[in-house]
């Protein structure tokens, strides 16, 4: 009886020890399981606030990232690198986000592939477009206007389907203005009548709220700089203007009011100027120089003068970087891969 007494506690006591053991390694197993899928969830978070911040930082025209640069940032306790890059450049319509993020020990690769289109944008059909019936059109001194294509930096390029006319009218009548200035004036022709000159009321108040830099009713003479060519700017300026300095400037110039420039004010991209009220838009005295489009539009009888050394050249390219601004693109995602 004795010895079944004994045999009978080593079989409990091996029992209860197996069962702990087991119970012991199903905890250690869970909270490996649990801290492991912590990690990677994580890494995941990390890996999609980098593309957040990537795509925030497109919006907010971030010189620190930019196409086929990776940047390196530290996010909720790891880290992550972005990388991004236009796959058929020149084209940048299309751009390719890489997410490499760490969180502990654990990694996690995201990748993903987005198209992009720009919100309205007004289609340029002259160097110079006048959507004001009656236009008072005017030329003094040595201005030119050319709609033959050149590139954002002035450059002829050669003849080609993006050569455009010289200056758009709203009537026909209006075009015979253009007459006693054709040796000043070039394109596919030199002025024609063009009813579908872009309305600046169907886009103005995105421009309005997306503007890099403001300007009230004033007259503006030291030197800025409005952008690059990689980080085009929306210059807003809500009132009459003139800017007469040397001002360096690339993207969206949208002016409410009129508009006076002189000096040695060049800008690359599209410049609109439009009123209910009243419309003038004057080039004065110096170079005052625009490469891409010039749309004008307002009630009747508004003044376009061109004076100096003024010029309005018409650019394809220009305009492909102002309506490429990155704050004033929709987003859809063609791919993704994580």
């Amino acid at each position: 009886m004795g010895r079944m007494a004994i045999i009978i506690v080593i079989g409990l006591s091996l029992t209860v020890g197996i069962v702990g053991y087991s119970l012991n390694n199903s905890k250690t197993g869970t909270i490996e399981n649990v801290a492991g899928f912590d990690k990677y969830t994580m890494s995941r978070n990390i890996a999609h606030t980098a593309v957040n911040m990537a795509l925030r930082a497109l919006d907010r025209n971030d010189s620190l990232f930019i196409a086929n640069k990776t940047i390196e940032t530290k996010l909720m306790g790891g880290s992550a690198t972005v990388t991004l890059s236009y796959p058929f450049f020149p084209a940048i319509d299309t751009i390719d986000i890489t997410a490499n993020a760490k969180f502990m020990d654990t990694t996690r690769l995201m990748r993903l592939r987005l198209h992009r289109r720009p919100v309205p944008f007004p289609v340029v059909n002259e160097a110079v477009g006048l959507r004001v019936k009656n236009v008072n059109f005017s030329m003094s001194g040595s201005p030119t206007v050319d709609g033959h294509d050149h590139t954002m930096l002035g450059a002829l390029l050669p003849p080609s389907a993006n050569d455009k006319p010289g200056i758009g009218f709203l009537t026909p009548a209006d075009t015979a203005q253009a007459a006693p200035y054709a040796s000043r004036i070039d394109g596919t022709v030199d002025a024609v009548a063009d009813s579908g000159i872009a309305d600046p009321g169907l886009y103005a108040d995105e421009y309005m709220s997306a503007a890099d830099i403001k300007f009230v009713t004033g007259v503006y003479g030291s030197d800025m700089e409005w952008g690059s060519p990689l980080t085009p700017w929306i210059v807003f300026c809500d009132g009459d203007v003139k800017f007469d300095g040397n001002i360096d400037g690339w993207g969206i110039l949208l002016v409410r009011g009129t508009l006076t420039l002189a000096g040695t004010f060049k800008f690359r991209g599209l410049v609109i100027a439009y009123d209910d009220a009243t419309i003038d838009v004057q080039f004065s005295t110096g170079t005052p120089d625009v490469i891409g489009g010039l749309i004008m539009s307002g009630p009747m009888a508004g003044k376009f003068q061109m004076k100096g050394n003024s010029s309005v050249v018409y650019s394809s390219e220009a305009l492909n970087m102002a309506m490429y601004i990155n704050k004033l693109q929709v987003y859809r995602v063609m791919r993704w891969y994580e």
